[in-house]
C-alpha cells in the first residue's frame, strides 16, 4: 500500500514538527572512489532503498514520549494525502 507521500516530503513534513529524519545511506557505488556507471541496473534494491527509505530518530536516549511523537508525526503525515 501506498503511503502518499514522498520520502523527501515526508522529512520535510517531520521537520516543520521539530523532527529530524534524513534519507538513508546513499549506495556505496555512489561514493565517489567506488563509483560505477551502472549502478542502477546492477543493484536497483539498493537504489530504491535510497530513494524511498528514511532515517528517523532512533536510539536508547530517546523517550517513550518522543517516541510517541515520532509515530504520531509519520501517521498524521500519512493520513494528510
Amino acid at each position: 500500500e501506498e503511503f502518499g507521500l514522498t520520502s523527501r516530503k515526508l522529512i520535510k513534513q517531520l521537520a516543520e514538527e521539530q523532527i529530524e529524519a534524513r534519507p538513508i545511506f546513499a549506495p556505496t557505488c555512489e561514493s565517489s572512489h567506488l563509483s560505477c556507471a551502472d549502478g542502477r541496473e546492477r543493484f536497483p534494491i539498493a537504489y530504491k532503498v535510497w530513494e524511498q527509505g528514511i532515517a528517523l530518530p532512533s536510539g536508547s536516549g530517546l523517550s517513550d514520549e518522543q517516541i510517541d511523537q515520532v509515530i504520531r508525526a509519520v501517521c498524521s503525515a500519512g493520513k494528510k494525502t
